[in-house]
């Protein structure tokens, strides 16, 4: 916005919804900003200053993510802005588990790295899992997903019902299976692609709808 004070201090109260961290404003066109926190690999943006994770102030991890979202349920939305992200498989299962949609500017901007954890059977663990104590669904779209592990599976759907995978490009290493789906129902993967792994997808007993 064009700072219509009659002082000569920089304005302060910039319109946000200008500020789409997406080129074409991709993004912007269909996301509540209000609930949303954003973050920005390289920190956050010059000149401003607003409450934390918005898109004036952004994060800089997925793990500052979590804290600022953990005991907030006024907060649905990561927005992950271009860049190379990196973030431990069980911080976007705590996310998921929380009814954390993980979105990004899509796959050839926004990047994400994934470590898993020591007993980890993958990279991203979603579903209910054995124990039946995860969340059944997730919402995670516009990014690369990247395996760091060799023989791990990137992404674990477990007793899933309601997983949503959109716009993604998924990239393993060529050893294990990229995506595992079992013992899940309304499993939807869509507009994606899948490179690098001994298999694209195994699915066992589940309803899986590929688009």
């Amino acid at each position: 916005d064009t700072d219509t004070d009659t002082d000569t201090d920089t304005d302060t109260d910039t319109d946000q919804s200008a500020m789409c961290p997406c080129a074409g404003d991709t993004w912007w066109a269909d996301k509540d900003t209000d609930a949303t926190v954003h973050i920005r690999p390289t920190g956050a943006v010059d000149g401003w200053s607003d409450t934390l994770g918005t898109p004036s102030h952004p994060l800089t991890s997925l793990a500052e993510a979590q804290s600022v979202l953990s005991g907030n349920d006024t907060l649905h939305t990561v927005a992950m802005w271009p860049g190379e992200h990196s973030a431990a498989g069980e911080t976007i299962t705590w996310l998921v588990e929380h009814n954390i949609t993980l979105t990004g500017c899509g796959p050839d901007d926004s990047t994400l790295s994934l470590t898993p954890a020591s007993e980890a059977q993958a990279h991203l663990e979603l579903g209910r899992g054995a124990d039946s104590t995860g969340a059944a669904s997730a919402n995670i779209s516009d990014l690369t997903l990247v395996a760091t592990v060799s023989d791990l599976p990137l992404i674990h759907v477990n007793d899933g019902d309601n997983v949503n995978m959109s716009r993604l490009l998924l990239q393993g290493n060529g050893l294990v299976p990229l995506l595992i789906i079992g013992q899940s129902t309304a499993v939807v993967l869509q507009e994606s692609s899948l490179i690098n792994g001994a298999q694209a997808i195994w699915i066992e007993d589940s309803d899986v709808s590929l688009e």
